[in-house]
């Protein structure tokens, strides 16, 4: 069995083939070639286990996550994390990942993919909200993006935290990852909104991040991961209505995430308005194989109708089994190609 650590992981990872995965990831779901039961909550007085597994054809995995509130303010960090990876056929384990390492690219990944299809091409600027670690790899994976589809990085990223004195470390720990785009510390969210066309959320905000004010919304491609609980939520009621199309990583997001919960609730959208991202990217299958001359921009691989693109597009991620999945058995993969890890 092989072990796979956070260096491990980091030194296999190529960006634009894992968010490759997390499009077969959707696609699977969609089309029900995986079992993914519900992930099980264990509690234990303030403390909680999770238990998160998904079943393959070749392979399948667990992923189990601790959360320990205690933990705040202490050496110990609040959130752990272990994915298991077996073989399907035998049962044996094959492989252990760190699980927060596993989830923070996988859902940057899965992030990534707002950029690749929703981004305007003309677009050369970015925002982020949340200068944590998930924003961290959010910026990453929408950078390969935009450099993938209009084959040039990005000129400007802006970045905005409620604790503005983390930002300057955040920039400096990105500056490396990301030479050829500058990084600036945006003061407000408005001067964010004002200069960015992509806008990133990463916060675990209860209430809106944004200003509710159609204006500063308007023709933003937001790509939403923070809110993964239903008294969470980072979009403002104006982007909802202003929206062209609202896409969701998982139909499951509409029972776990306040970002769909409030706006269905409150009648500010309608159920028919929510599209699955699986759903979308099927559908550009069948137009690329019947029509591979159709479309509005060429840039690279990606030959498909942009109509999505420079529209208010809302794409919001809660992240589910099949996708740590996915990554596990793609990072398998390569660590065995590259002899990469420690063998258990």
């Amino acid at each position: 069995m092989l072990f796979l650590n956070a260096n491990d992981i980091e030194s296999c990872l190529v960006r634009n083939e894992l968010m490759d995965q997390m499009e077969e990831a959707m696609s699977l779901f969609e089309t029900q070639e995986v079992n993914m039961p519900p992930r099980t909550h264990l509690s234990h007085d303030k403390n909680t286990l999770l238990l998160m597994p998904c079943f393959g054809q070749e392979y399948f995995s667990t992923k189990l996550v601790s959360v320990f509130p205690g933990n705040q303010g202490t050496a110990n960090p609040v959130v752990n994390g272990i994915v298991v990876l077996n073989d399907a056929k035998t049962g044996v384990p094959v492989a252990v990942l760190d699980g927060q390492t596993l989830t923070a690219i996988r859902t940057g990944a899965v992030g990534g993919l707002g950029t690749r299809y929703f981004a305007s091409l003309s677009s050369n600027t970015a925002g982020l909200v949340g200068s944590g670690v998930q924003g961290f790899h959010q910026l990453l994976f929408a950078a390969t993006a935009h450099i993938e589809t209009t084959g040039h990085p990005l000129k400007t990223i802006y970045i905005y935290n409620r604790d503005a004195s983390k930002v300057p470390d955040f920039i400096a720990l990105l500056r490396p990852q990301l030479e050829g785009t500058e990084l600036r510390h945006a003061a407000t969210v408005e001067e964010l909104l004002e200069e960015s066309d992509t806008v990133i959320l990463a916060t675990s905000s209860a209430k809106p991040v944004l200003p509710d004010e159609p204006s500063l919304l308007d023709g933003k491609c937001i790509v939403a991961i923070g809110s993964y609980t239903p008294d969470m939520q980072e979009i403002p009621k104006s982007a909802f209505m202003l929206a062209d199309a609202i896409f969701m990583d998982t139909s499951h997001a509409i029972h776990e995430s306040g970002d769909l919960i409030n706006p269905l609730k409150h009648g500010w959208i309608s159920p028919e308005k929510l599209i699955s991202l699986g759903q979308f990217l099927l559908e550009r299958k069948k137009v690329k194989s019947k029509d591979g001359s159709q479309s509005s921009e060429v840039h690279g691989s990606y030959r498909y109708p942009d109509y999505m693109r420079g529209r208010t597009v809302i794409y919001k991620s809660v992240g589910m089994a099949v996708f740590d999945l996915m990554a596990a058995i793609h990072i398998f993969k390569c660590a065995i190609k590259d002899n990469v890890g420690t063998n258990l």
